[in-house]
């Protein structure tokens, strides 16, 4: 019957197949689909098949053909998990449900942000041809399309480095100290006996190993780094404007807070205080980072955001006992993102609208001094104000 159907494609119409070349495309078009059945009938694997299939989990005829979003809970979205894990851009978590192995059916925020830089990467492929200029985490006809190439092996993932989260425009300027005027010159006092010299601050932390915060009686561990204490956990100390990481209660037991830039200047207790960016400069100089770096803006000091991330839920060595932790963000635009792969700590230091932050990312070793809008919401270290 199949070779019926063939000979009838080639030859309809008293076999005038070159008079019309529209009619003739068509034609081959369905001899091709007929093709493709005879081989298949015949236990035969078409190439388009062998390409199929290649992403172990996902099977060799399954195709996107339906738009997904958050809220959808279908097979459909765990394959789509799958692909976006596969690329350490877009990958949705290290650990827990969603991470590699432990995809699901779920399309929920997190799946969201994985399709924003998804199509982000893919931009000029899938936003630009519909005149969008920003992800949209929707997964429409053209990302279906891009999804679809991927599975047919047409298009090769080709795994590339985060970007810096977020991006933000150049700081203003730090106005230059005015000088100080000369002190007028004072009367020689009468000697007096030399007073005893106050002995260094070796123990930074006054022999402390833990700090109770008595406003909400949570207990906060204490490391000492060069010279300076700091808590070795995110504050979790509720104010106003700060949130949980998806508005999730556990997600502050694990994470801590995250708090804008005002929030953060009235979170740490008495005899604590937010660091400045010239407080993480004195500890990232003690991390290594060298003279020349520690005034730059973004990625500095190779190492340096290793010693600080923690060993068991990040990619570091931990070696300052700093413990820090990939907590996530919230975009000034209430959108969160990040968690498990990276954390973002605010400094005292601020322009206009911007403050000095500081980044650490799954994958990159050093970090990342950056300015980020004030609205958004990152975590807090404190450390102890200097004794007077």
């Amino acid at each position: 019957m199949i070779f019926i159907t063939i000979f009838t494609l080639l030859f309809s119409g008293g076999g005038a197949v070159l008079a019309d070349r529209d009619a003739l495309l068509d034609d081959l078009d369905n001899l091709e689909e007929v093709l493709l059945k005879l081989k298949r009938s015949l236990g035969g694997e078409t190439e388009e098949e062998k390409k199929e299939g290649e992403i172990e989990g996902i099977p060799g005829d399954f195709s996107f053909q339906t738009n997904l979003s958050q809220g959808t809970n279908k097979e459909d979205v765990r394959y789509l998990q799958i692909i976006l894990n596969k690329d350490t851009a877009t990958k949705l978590r290290e650990s827990g449900a969603g991470s590699p192995g432990n995809e699901t059916q779920h399309f929920g925020p997190i799946t969201t942000d994985a399709v924003k830089r998804f199509q982000q990467k893919y931009a000029d492929k899938v936003l630009e041809p519909i005149g969008l200029t920003a992800p949209t985490g929707f997964v429409g006809a053209g990302t279906r399309d891009k999804l679809n190439k991927i599975l047919r092996g047409e298009v090769v993932i080709e795994p590339t480095p985060p970007p810096e989260m977020p991006p933000s425009p150049e700081p203003d300027p730090e106005p230059e100290p005015e000088p100080e005027p000369e002190p007028e010159p004072e009367p020689e006092p009468d000697p007096e006996p030399e007073p005893t010299p106050e002995p260094e601050d070796d123990e930074p932390c006054r022999g402390q190993r833990t700090f109770l915060d008595t406003r909400d009686s949570q207990e906060y561990p204490l490391v000492e780094i060069g010279g300076q204490c700091w808590m070795g956990e995110n504050m979790n100390y509720e104010t106003r404007d700060s949130w949980c990481y998806e508005n999730e209660e556990e997600n502050c037991e694990s994470y801590g807070r995250l708090y804008s830039f005002e929030a953060a200047q009235e979170v740490c207790p008495p005899n604590w205080k937010l660091p400045s960016d010239s407080d993480f400069k004195t500890l990232e100089k003690y991390l290594g980072v060298s003279e020349g770096d520690v005034d730059d803006r973004g990625w500095r000091g190779e190492g340096a955001g290793d010693s600080l991330k923690s060993q068991t839920e990040w990619d570091g060595t931990n070696e300052t006992g700093f413990s820090a932790i990939p907590s996530g963000a919230r975009e000034h635009t209430e959108n969160f993102y990040g968690i498990d792969r990276g954390g973002t700590l605010w400094t005292s230091s601020e322009g206009t609208a911007f403050a000095w932050a500081r980044h650490l990312y799954e994958g990159f070793s050093g970090i990342n001094r950056t300015m980020i809008p004030k609205g958004s919401g990152v975590s807090v270290r404190c450390i102890r104000s200097p004794m007077r």
